[in-house]
């Protein structure tokens, strides 16, 4: 446990630079004391049913050497069916209890660990079954399924370990991935990717002169876009319920938008920047006096109304001359207002941002670092953000974290129970020498044996995942009200609606199923002891 914190440290740390992904290290003292003892609690049992075995064993047939035949209870497969089919069932029905979230997710992990179980009891028939296609295995895999086989009581727990855990990593690998998908897909008011943003709601024009002068000093040469956010005239300081919004005319369609605000002025740059090409049509509409909706919905009969909040608890709507303009991603606002409309509709407005379009400059880590401190230095309220999105997705680091762990679980499990069947198969590896097996044939079949654990493990693992993971996915990113889209079949309007996405990192699960049973392979070949050991004699 304190080497898995400080890798934790050490992962969060890295992860958070230069931009941070994960919130700031905490140590959870008592899920880990809980995860202690339930760690603890399995290792009795492990080392309990070994030892039970054992006991139960006949005297005489140790002593002679002999292995007893491993059978099978007859109600234990049927038993396992039973629990899987229950397992899945239960994963089934959190598509119907998504209106409470917390129940869907007892529901989804009660229904994955009663499909473990299942698999668990199923394990001894697959062992059993893999062994018989050793008459199409290579003679190492050959030997080392036939005697996974024979001694199903030590070969069965080793695999159900693996399985376990790569079904717990393929279900949460399918749900990460497909949440950071719909993250992706449905993501609206994001600025462009690149885009570098000084931000502040409360800087007076003075303390944003000096913002821009510290940003052109730093950035010779780099055009800066103003935004201006648009609020009642005579309004000194808008909170941010108290900016100005375009009113649209459907009955029940949502919008959103993000710090910039609903409505705000701004020039042709701006108008370039949100759309990301030039519109003729648009920019000779804002030169002409009109506003641009990004909304088809806040445009009727040429003009769009625009709700302005006003000191008290009155609400003012102020009508402009407004043409639609269609974005090809959804809008960081929803209205771009000329500036010439401030006096003939009673409207003013506030800089609260200067961007810098990814178009013209990608800022670097070094020249975000010292912009953001230049920024920050003159005013406590203003900073410096650069939209990273597409470059850093906490989902990744989540999944190779998740995927380490498992895949030092898979190679513990294996390496272990390739030591035991080692030391019960001295003999035959002896027998082997002696009818002259050379000890490359004999490293390959304790390398098999590993690598025998290890395949049959994670491969039932994946595919046992699979059904909870896409259950899961379909379920979260499903929910109603819960995902958005950018509805171009409403010209430009932003819709919420429901969408499911089931995204499989078939990549990372193809590579647990290939290269853990040849890592495992590789570690219990290259440690294995297959010098010749002369037999005892007794005189």
């Amino acid at each position: 446990m304190p080497v898995g914190i400080g890798v934790a440290a050490v992962t969060v740390y890295r992860a958070n630079q230069p931009v941070p992904v994960y919130g700031p290290f905490d140590v959870p003292g008592w899920p880990l004391a809980g995860v202690a003892a339930l760690a603890l609690a399995s290792g009795l049992l492990a080392a309990l049913t070994p030892a039970v075995q054992a006991g139960r064993a006949e005297v005489a047939a140790v002593l002679a050497g002999r292995r007893d035949r491993v059978r099978d209870r007859a109600g234990l497969p049927v038993f396992g069916l039973v629990l899987v089919v229950a397992g899945v069932a239960c994963c089934g029905i959190v598509t119907r209890l998504m209106g409470s979230p917390s129940v869907a997710m007892l529901a989804l992990v009660f229904g994955v660990l009663v499909l473990v179980l299942g698999l668990v009891a199923l394990t001894p028939l697959l062992v059993r079954v893999a062994g018989r296609t050793r008459a199409w295995l290579p003679l190492p895999l050959r030997l080392a399924a036939r005697d996974a086989a024979r001694n199903r009581g030590r070969t069965s727990p080793a695999v159900a370990a693996v399985l376990a855990a790569m079904t717990g990593l393929t279900t949460i690998a399918v749900l990460l991935s497909s949440q950071g998908a719909d993250r992706r897909v449905n993501s609206i008011s994001v600025n462009v990717p690149g885009t570098a943003m000084a931000f502040a709601e409360d800087l007076d024009e003075d303390q944003w002169a000096g913002v821009r002068s510290a940003m052109e000093a730093e950035l010779p040469g780099v055009p800066l876009i103003e935004v201006r956010t648009v609020r009642a005239a005579g309004d000194v300081l808008p909170p941010l319920e108290r900016r100005a919004s375009l009113v649209r005319s459907c009955d029940g369609c949502s919008h959103s938008f993000g710090r910039l605000g609903d409505v705000v002025f701004g020039g042709p740059d701006l108008l370039r920047y949100v759309l990301g090409r030039d519109d003729p049509a648009a920019a000779a509409a804002l030169a002409a006096g009109k506003a641009v909706s990004f909304d088809a919905n806040g445009v009727r009969g040429g003009r769009a109304r625009l709700s302005v909040p006003g000191m008290g608890e009155e609400l003012t709507r102020v009508t402009v001359p407004a043409v639609a303009a269609h974005a090809d991603r959804p809008p960081p606002f929803g209205a771009l207002v000329p500036a010439g409309l401030a006096d003939a509709s009673r409207l003013t407005a506030r800089t609260t941002a200067l961007l810098i379009d990814p178009a013209m400059l990608r800022l670097s880590a070094e020249q975000e670092r010292r912009l953001g401190a230049r920024v920050s230095a003159l005013s406590g309220q203003a900073q410096l953000t650069v939209e990273r999105g597409s470059q850093v997705r906490e989902e990744d680091l989540t999944l190779a974290v998740l995927a380490l762990v498992a895949g030092l679980l898979v190679l513990v499990a294996a390496v272990v129970a390739t030591a035991l069947a080692a030391a019960d198969a001295r003999p035959d590896l002896d027998t082997m020498a002696a009818v002259g097996a050379s000890p490359w044939t004999r490293r390959l079949i304790v390398a098999s044996q590993g690598a025998f654990i290890a395949g049959l493990g994670t491969l039932t693992g994946v595919l046992a995942g699979l059904p909870p993971g896409v259950l899961a996915a379909w379920a979260v990113t499903g929910i109603p009200q819960g995902g958005s889209t950018y509805g171009a079949d409403t010209s430009t309007a932003l819709e919420f609606v429901s969408t499911p996405i089931v995204a499989v990192p078939w990549a990372l699960l193809a590579g647990m199923v290939l290269v853990l049973p040849l890592v495992a392979a590789l570690i219990t070949g290259v440690f294995a002891r297959t010098g010749i050991r002369l037999g005892r004699r007794l005189t």
